[in-house]
């Protein structure tokens, strides 16, 4: 309905059609462009409801403002003083600069920061290791730990957003500090025990290593051609 309307969207270059909503289960990411009229993309809403028997959760409705400084900042001084922009719905939040606001998993935002988007995650992160450095497991037992929470809970996120070179450094203390239980001199050097089992390593994922392969797959998304060059690439 959304995209087949006559709401006008993002216009990308070199794009035949301008990108208006990307939806995954409940969540849906509207694109307004300046000329849209948001009652337009009400009425569809109001209507979607209606057939559905479902109801749009305006509290939890953000506003991303985009384009010039001048122009967010007019949005969301209109919010912050009457709660509302335009025609656009009363009680929604307007996301000032340097707030991240959360779309599919990653994070969006006008000069946000990314170590602090990834503060909350390394916080987890802490704490499940710092349990798990209590059962005192055997080497092969940390590995399979390290696997399932340093790699593996970081990996979609950085798939998505990147990782700072100072979170990689974070990991890697993380990983040393757990599998030699804070020994200022560890038995071998952490890049060893990235060696598969039979070159004397653990098979530990190398953080650096798997984050220059993410890089490189968007890099070989980004150069690919014609109608196989996704969106974004635009």
């Amino acid at each position: 309905m959304i995209r087949s309307s006559d709401i006008r969207g993002l216009e990308i270059p070199n794009v035949a059609e301008a990108v208006k909503a990307t939806l995954f289960a409940d969540d849906t990411t509207v694109y307004l462009a300046e000329e849209d009229d948001f009652a337009v993309l009400q009425a569809i809403l109001d209507k979607w409801c209606s057939a559905s028997k479902a109801k749009f959760n305006i509290g939890k409705t953000i506003v991303l403002p985009l384009g010039l400084e001048s122009h967010r900042e007019q949005v969301i001084s209109a919010y912050r003083r009457e709660g509302r922009w335009k025609n656009y719905p009363i009680g929604a939040t307007a996301a000032a600069d340097g707030t991240p606001v959360r779309i599919l998993g990653c994070f969006a935002g006008n000069r946000i920061d990314e170590m602090a988007i990834w503060t909350p995650k390394i916080r987890r992160l802490e704490e499940v290791m710092g349990r798990w450095k209590e059962h005192h497991s055997t080497l092969t037992g940390k590995r399979h730990a390290i696997q399932l929470f340093v790699a593996g809970m970081t990996q979609f996120l950085t798939e998505v957003q990147t990782m700072p070179d100072k979170i990689t450094a974070r990991l890697k203390g993380l990983i040393k500090d757990y599998l030699w239980e804070g020994k200022k001199t560890p038995p071998v050097s952490l890049e060893q025990t990235y060696r598969p089992w039979e070159q004397g390593g653990l098979d530990i994922t190398d953080i650096e290593a798997r984050n220059d392969a993410i890089q490189v797959t968007w890099l070989r998304a980004y150069l690919q051609d014609g109608k196989a060059r996704p969106t974004w690439a635009w």
